[in-house]
């Protein structure tokens, strides 16, 4: 039997692996680690997608009604997270479920939020999609959206084509994925005569100031990626809350915000105006609306959801400022009429409309419905004559 030290020297003299091999099956270890805990949650979200109630029969779609009633505010779901309404494809997006209706979400039979509508459009008919993010999707009840009670006020008034508005919002999509649904699902397949362009937020929540782009490479990885995005909306939705802990303010400066330019961003609605045209529809771009504001109350800052870059009101002001000037120089360039909804909750007690920085109540998508009327109503007297 050998000796403690003979083993000791013969451990001693065994080849040892350099430290690039170390690098190496660690990285190796990290990745493997990594795409089990993916294959992981993309399991979870297949089989809760199983799980959901059955999608609904489809219906033929209802008779208009003359003069139907503004809608009453309805519960609000957790907004920018995964439901049993949306389902993954293979092209690792995800999409709202066809036929999906839990009694206060209906997905229709052509995979948009809202009431079922015909395929081809009936002569005489104004046809609106309004194409966006959680901003445009809206909140629990067929009723709350904007666009639903858009499509409301302009048949409200009795003259004109009668108006069928198609809801193409989907909750945490950028102007990325719109433009990749939009090519993929073929939503101008239904021809419509005028599209509504309505999205940025997810874009400004993942922008990447210090290299002036738009969106971020890390942001685009964690959109990607089910766990990531699992573990994002965790800490931002349950964790944080509770904690009160800050990310660090000084990750950019001012001038890094004053110097950007969401180029990304304007390069996609671009795409999405020029495919819309070519399809012969018009388009009306639209601005955002927000909580964001110069002097912001102690009960509006409660309600502030930050970025990644920063926690400080006045740098996201800011970079809403860079988002908005580059819509209307796009707008310009294009020669786009653009809606400006921007001072639609002016004077108003925002914090009983709006529910983070972005989202708003019933009634406030009452207040956007109204502040786009004027404009949708003069884009729609110009392509349906």
């Amino acid at each position: 039997m050998s000796s403690p030290s003979t083993n000791a020297a013969e451990y001693r003299g065994a080849p040892r692996l350099s430290w690039k091999k170390r690098v190496a099956f660690s990285l190796v270890a990290v990745v493997l680690v990594f795409g089990a805990l993916e294959v992981t949650a993309r399991g979870y979200y297949f089989v809760r997608n199983l799980r959901a109630p059955p999608p609904a029969p489809v219906q033929a779609a209802p008779a208009p009604s003359p003069t139907p009633a503004i809608p009453t505010p309805s519960p609000t779901p957790d907004p920018a997270r995964l439901h049993p309404y949306t389902y993954y494809e293979d092209d690792g997006q995800y999409y709202l479920k066809p036929g999906y209706d839990d009694g206060a979400i209906h997905i229709n039979a052509k995979g948009f939020r809202g009431r079922e509508f015909d395929a081809n459009k009936t002569t005489g008919v104004a046809r609106i999609m309004v194409i966006g993010d959680s901003t445009v999707f809206g909140l629990a009840g067929e009723q709350c959206p904007f666009p639903a009670q858009l499509e409301t006020m302009l048949n409200q008034a009795g003259s004109g084509p009668h108006v069928e508005v198609i809801n193409a919002g989907v909750e945490g999509y950028d102007s990325v994925w719109c433009v990749h649904a939009m090519q993929r699902k073929d939503w101008l397949q239904y021809r419509p005569d005028l599209v509504v362009i309505k999205v940025g937020w997810n874009d400004f929540y993942s922008s990447d100031i210090r290299q002036n782009r738009s969106p971020d490479w890390m942001g685009r990885v964690v959109s990607s990626s089910a766990f990531l995005t699992a573990i994002r909306n965790l800490w931002f939705e349950k964790i944080h809350p509770l904690t009160g802990i800050a990310a660090p303010t000084q990750i950019i400066s001012d001038d890094d915000i004053r110097a950007f330019t969401p180029h990304g961003f304007v390069e996609n609605v671009r795409t999405m105006i020029e495919q819309s045209r070519a399809r012969g529809a018009s388009v009306l771009l639209v601005n955002q609306p927000t909580l964001l504001d110069e002097r912001m109350s102690p009960a509006a800052l409660q309600l502030m959801k930050y970025p990644y870059f920063t926690t400080s009101p006045k740098q996201m002001l800011l970079l809403y400022q860079r988002y908005d000037a580059a819509l209307r120089g796009l707008a310009l360039e294009e020669n786009v009429p653009l809606a400006d909804i921007s001072h639609a909750f002016d004077g108003l007690d925002k914090t009983k409309y709006f529910l983070d920085v972005l989202h708003v109540t019933c009634d406030g998508n009452m207040l956007i419905a109204k502040a786009l009327l004027p404009s949708v109503r003069t884009a729609v007297a110009k392509v349906v004559r």
